[in-house]
């Protein structure tokens, strides 16, 4: 997706992309939006518009994958669905599914076992600057002021939880984001690499 999207910038490069890869086998693009669809200024070009119609026309699928939750994709997955290319998308680094209403098919979760989470989050407490963690429109943070801005994406409905962490989080998470101590680095990967399964 990289090579694909880098180049629709350069006019002279976009025509003869676009025929080399509507004459391939059909393929599907899963594609981050931060850095790869999106530009500098978080807009998605006319031009890339109509090459990803022109893409998923010719039977190609096209699906927009990012670390995001959905609240922070869903303007751009809504701007896609308006240009009649509608597919899923995956959201907060593969913890959910989401499929347009044309689909019918019901969201799809990877939550993370909350047994296990409560157990992991314990071990490592003394270990994180902050943290924050997703179940679906619940945002649970510890140390809210630590939180960079551009990870915690909001909408009206959602619901911000904070305490500490290995305390408040009482459902299977769907993403979970830590920031450790930079002297911790060592103990916090001894740690996780016991979860690496």
């Amino acid at each position: 997706a990289r090579y694909i999207f880098h180049y629709l910038t350069n006019e002279k490069f976009y025509d003869i992309i676009l025929s080399e890869v509507l004459e391939m086998p059909k393929y599907l693009v899963a594609c981050d939006l931060d850095d790869t669809l999106l530009t500098k200024d978080k807009k998605i070009t006319n031009k890339t518009l109509r090459f990803i119609k022109k893409f998923t026309d010719s039977g190609n699928y096209f699906v927009l994958c990012t670390g995001r939750p959905l609240v922070g994709a869903l303007q751009y997955w809504e701007i896609l669905s308006k240009h009649k290319i509608n597919m899923p998308i995956i959201t907060s680094n593969g913890g959910a599914i989401y499929f347009p209403p044309s689909m019918n098919t019901n969201t799809i979760y990877n939550r993370i076992d909350l047994e296990r989470f409560n157990e992991f989050t314990k071990r490592i407490q003394d270990t994180i600057i902050c943290a924050e963690t997703r179940v679906d429109n619940r945002i649970y943070i510890e140390n809210t002021k630590e939180v960079p801005d551009w990870i915690t994406h909001f909408s009206l409905d959602t619901i911000i939880i904070e305490g500490k962490f290995s305390e408040i989080v009482t459902e299977g998470p769907i993403i979970s984001n830590v920031w450790i101590k930079e002297d911790c680095f060592d103990k916090f990967n001894e740690i996780a690499n016991d979860y690496k399964d």
